[in-house]
């Protein structure tokens, strides 16, 4: 993945069915973080057109993280669902989780609220305000909440901040696939941890494997090479 896009809904404090349609991971104003109903891996390719749509004319690649809030809400008035300090430090921590899996860089490019796109990206988002704003301090100008989130993430990554009480649904299992074509042997490593009771479905041609499955869990084939394999997919 190529970067992460953050959003509010526009909406209550509430996860509807249209936010995991469009968005990867949804963020509840009690700060509990939803998983959406597409993966992640969805949107490196969005010619099929199942991919969470989030972000006009910067789907492909891009991990869509929102927070349930600003229903009704406007610059001047924050309405009846303001966004809460807790959504946005839980968003923080996604973020970073993200980050470091996918080994992006805390920058604009990478790391961006929605209302930041036309600017980084010269893609027209038809005045989306997202999140540059800041309820709970509003003396924080729009221009600078972007600079202000990265910093938060950056604070996650370096493990100042303090950790939240749920695991996040945006923890991802790192398996290695040692495979020998000459001796037909596979070993199995799920998170440094070599596992002994699993099941692996290889699919071998010439040598190589065109494609896995490790507990019916399918892998992308194009990551799949003979020898050392790092393979990551969400538990």
């Amino acid at each position: 993945m190529q970067r992460v896009v953050c959003h509010w809904t526009g909406g209550a404090y509430n996860v509807s069915e249209v936010d995991k349609e469009h968005y990867h991971f949804i963020i509840d104003g009690e700060g509990v973080v939803h998983k959406g109903y597409n993966d992640t891996d969805d949107n490196l390719n969005t010619g099929d057109g199942v991919y969470a749509a989030h972000t006009w004319g910067l789907n492909t690649g891009s991990i869509g993280v929102t927070v349930c809030c600003m229903g009704g809400a406007t610059t001047s008035n924050f309405g009846k669902f303001p966004m809460k300090e807790l959504q946005w430090k839980t968003m923080a921590k996604v973020v970073a989780e993200l980050c470091q899996f996918y080994n992006l860089p805390v920058d604009k490019k990478h790391v961006l609220q929605h209302g930041e796109v036309t600017e980084v990206y010269g893609i027209d988002q038809e005045g989306k305000w997202d999140v540059c704003a800041l309820p709970w301090a509003p003396l924080v100008k729009m221009s600078q909440v972007g600079d202000r989130f990265r910093e938060e993430v950056k604070k996650c990554l370096s493990g100042k901040v303090e950790e939240l009480p749920q695991e996040l649904p945006t923890k991802l299992s790192k398996f290695k696939v040692f495979f020998n074509p000459k001796a037909d042997k596979v070993r199995v490593f799920k998170d440094d941890v070599e596992m002994a009771d699993v099941h692996l479905a290889l699919q071998v041609k010439d040598g190589k494997i065109v494609a896995a499955k490790v507990d019916g869990e399918a892998l992308n084939p194009k990551d799949l090479v003979s020898g050392s394999v790092e393979i990551f997919y969400k538990t």
